[in-house]
Formats: structure tokens, C-alpha cells, sequence
């Protein structure tokens, strides 16, 4: 039998959302992976599509020079009390991407992603605040707990559209937040969709998530 101590170090908290008043898309993965919660960045694993997809998606990004997945301490929401995240300027593409690659280089400070993102209108966060689980893969998952989805579309009205990173993110949220949703009327204020996930896990190649990701500008 595991011991309370160690059933407690399975206990994983999520990162607070990214978001602010001009975002009309939310995408939602299911939980962090182990290197995302240690870096306390989303997508933090530089095998994770995600960043490249979303700089590709609006055709934007930086040179070769400082590119890449090193990170930065992100400026997030306090857990519980989404508010205003802080915006700024990307840097504009001083090419077509790194040496061998058509698609644009995401910025190397996690801050500059951010502020990428909400630029173009797009929140982040997870369906789950906290759960239990061994490793990153979500068939792991037990015990989840979910956001406070209730209070966050009541907080951001502008939010038109949920997108869900991989099928695992919307069958959660189709299972344990949408029917408390639908009960408050806050189901019929935005519409769902599903994304082909952008994790390593998922062995579709970066083309073909791409072409499904475009979906996120209409």
C-alpha cells in the first residue's frame, strides 16, 4: 500500500490561465507535463509542437538568433482569480525561419511567446487544476479536479471559441465541466472545437497538425 506521503507527491497543481480582455480563443490542453510544471511554463517540453504551430499559424517569429524552447519566469494569473495578463510587442520575423525550415522560429524568452499569444487573441490553460499522476501521459491521470471555467468565461465574456489540444483535453471537459456549464446557461456563449494534439506523444507530423491548426484564425 502506498504511504500518505508518497500518494501526496503524486498530487500535481496546474498553471494558472493566460489571458486577457481582448482574447477570443482558448486553447486547452489536459494537464502540464512533468516539464512544463517544472519550468511553470505551458508547453514547455521543446519537442511539444505548440509554439511552433501557433508562430506558424499567424506567420510570425524571430531569427535564428536566441530562437529556440529556452525559457523565461512567465508572468501568469494567480490560481483561482483570473485577471489581465500583461501584453507587449513581438519581435517581427527577420526571415522565413531557421536554416532548412519554411515555418517561422518562436521567440527563446517564454515571456515574448506570451505576449505572442494574447496578441493574437489567444488564451491558454487546462482543463485540470490539479490530479494525480505518474509521468506525463494523460491515460495516467486519476483523481483530476477542473478549472473554474464558470468563472473565467464570466470574467472574459470576450471568448468566442474553446479549442481543445488533443482529443484527451476535450473528453474531459465534455465529461466533468460542460454539463456544470450547460446548467448555468454558460454552455451556448462559445463554441468547441478539437485539435490534433500538439505533443510529441502524438506522432502526426508537424505539416499535418499544421494544416489542421489554421482552423484557430477563422
Amino acid at each position: 500500500m502506498m504511504s500518505d506521503e508518497f500518494e501526496l507527491s503524486l498530487r500535481l497543481q496546474g498553471l494558472p490561465p493566460v489571458i486577457d480582455g481582448s482574447s477570443r480563443i482558448l486553447v486547452l490542453g489536459s494537464m502540464p507535463g512533468m516539464q512544463s510544471l517544472v519550468k511553470q511554463e505551458y508547453y514547455g517540453n521543446p519537442r511539444n509542437h505548440f509554439w511552433r504551430l501557433l508562430y506558424a499559424v499567424w506567420g510570425e517569429g524571430v531569427s535564428d538568433k536566441g530562437a529556440g524552447q529556452a525559457g523565461g519566469e512567465a508572468e501568469q494569473l494567480p490560481q483561482g482569480a483570473p485577471s489581465v495578463q500583461e501584453t507587449g510587442t513581438s519581435r517581427p520575423l527577420a526571415g522565413a525561419g531557421s536554416a532548412g525550415s519554411a515555418y517561422p522560429v518562436p521567440s527563446a524568452d517564454y515571456k515574448e511567446r506570451l505576449r505572442f499569444a494574447l496578441e493574437h487573441g489567444v488564451g491558454l490553460w487546462d482543463v485540470l487544476a490539479a490530479c494525480e499522476r505518474e509521468g506525463s501521459l494523460d491515460a495516467d491521470i486519476r483523481k483530476p479536479e477542473v478549472n473554474d471555467f464558470a468563472a473565467l468565461l464570466r470574467s472574459f465574456p470576450t471568448v468566442e471559441r474553446i479549442w481543445f489540444n488533443g482529443q484527451a483535453a476535450a473528453q474531459l471537459f465534455r465529461r466533468q465541466v460542460l454539463p456544470a456549464l450547460a446548467a448555468q446557461g454558460l454552455d451556448r456563449s462559445v463554441q468547441l472545437g478539437v485539435l490534433p494534439s500538439s505533443s510529441p506523444a502524438r506522432t502526426l507530423s508537424f505539416e499535418a497538425k499544421l494544416e489542421a491548426w489554421r482552423q484557430i484564425r477563422s
